[in-house]
C-alpha cells in the first residue's frame, strides 16, 4: 500500500507534467467513516454530531504537513442544484460543452470551452439525464474562459 505522503515526495512525471500525457487530472477525496473512537458511522449520525465531528477534525487534517499547498472550502452554500464541477473533457454529447464531475462522481455537461479543464467551476443543475445531468456555468467569466 502507498502511502500519501511518498505519493507526493516522489511523484510520477505524468503527475508534474513532465511527461507525454501530462493532460490527466488527478482528483481524490477522503471519507472519514471509521476509526473515530466514540462517534458513529456518518450514515447513523445526527446532523449536528457530523458537524461537531468536522469541527474537530477539520483543523487537524489541514495541519498535516500532507496538506502544506492543499485547500479546503465549505460548500454549504450551494443549494441542491448548484454543484462545483471538476472540468475533465469535452463532451461527448455536444461540441462547444465541456464535461465534468460532481463531488458525487456525476458527470454534467455544459457549455463551455477546452481552457476550463482542470478547472472547478460552479454549475447550475438544469436537467437530471439516465446517466448524466445538465447544466450552465454560473459566473459568465468561467463560460467564455
Amino acid at each position: 500500500m502507498m502511502r500519501f505522503s511518498t505519493l507526493l515526495k516522489h511523484p510520477a512525471d505524468w503527475m508534474t507534467g513532465e511527461a507525454e500525457g501530462n493532460s490527466v487530472v488527478l482528483t481524490s477525496r477522503v471519507r472519514l467513516a471509521r476509526n473515530l473512537r466514540r462517534e458513529p458511522f456518518p450514515g447513523w449520525a445526527t446532523k449536528e454530531r457530523r458537524v461537531s465531528v468536522l469541527e474537530r477534525v477539520k483543523p487537524e487534517v489541514e495541519s498535516l504537513p500532507e496538506m502544506k499547498d492543499g485547500f479546503s472550502v465549505e460548500l454549504d452554500g450551494l443549494s441542491s442544484l448548484q454543484k462545483q464541477v471538476l472540468v475533465e473533457r469535452p463532451s461527448r454529447r455536444q461540441s462547444g460543452q465541456m464535461a465534468g464531475r460532481t463531488s458525487c462522481n456525476r458527470w454534467v455537461n455544459f457549455d463551455g470551452s477546452e481552457s476550463m479543464r482542470g478547472h472547478i467551476v460552479p454549475v447550475q443543475i438544469t436537467e437530471a439525464m439516465p446517466n448524466s445531468l445538465r447544466g450552465r456555468v454560473l459566473t459568465s467569466e468561467l463560460s467564455a474562459a
